[in-house]
């Protein structure tokens, strides 16, 4: 037995007292208890979702404002902050988890720790 099993046993636990309850109690019970129900992990997936919408945007927004052609690389830099208020909006924490996630390094993206700043380098990219 370890911890990750210790975990599971607690959320099962507290999902089955959740669900026991009425309506408005079971929605004030999961949002007191949801650092104990859902595990960080469960929550990179989102993070990942966010950080790729960010990405979109700053790629819309220069193909928009500027008549450059961006043959060969581009970078897209994503300030921490940005990221983490967007998932905060959410109700979501753990972003510097996510950052040290293999889902964050296996979609290609890099954190410089003194910028803190997220990157993406897209290579052979053409805005056409």
């Amino acid at each position: 037995m370890n911890d990750d099993d210790v975990d599971v046993a607690i959320a099962t636990m507290l999902e089955s007292f959740i669900n026991s309850q009425k309506h408005a109690v079971k929605m004030a019970l999961r949002k007191t208890f949801r650092s104990y129900i859902v595990r960080p992990e469960d929550n990179f997936g989102l993070i990942l979702y966010q950080l790729t919408e960010l990405v979109r945007e700053k790629m819309l927004a220069l193909q928009l404002n500027s008549s450059e052609d961006y043959q060969g690389t581009l970078t897209i830099t994503i300030p921490l902050r940005e990221l983490e208020e967007r998932v905060q909006q959410m109700g979501i924490s753990g972003v510097m988890s996510f950052l040290d996630s293999p889902l964050f390094k296996e979609n290609k993206f890099s954190y410089d720790a003194k910028k803190k700043e997220i990157s993406r380098v897209f290579i052979g990219y053409s805005d056409e």
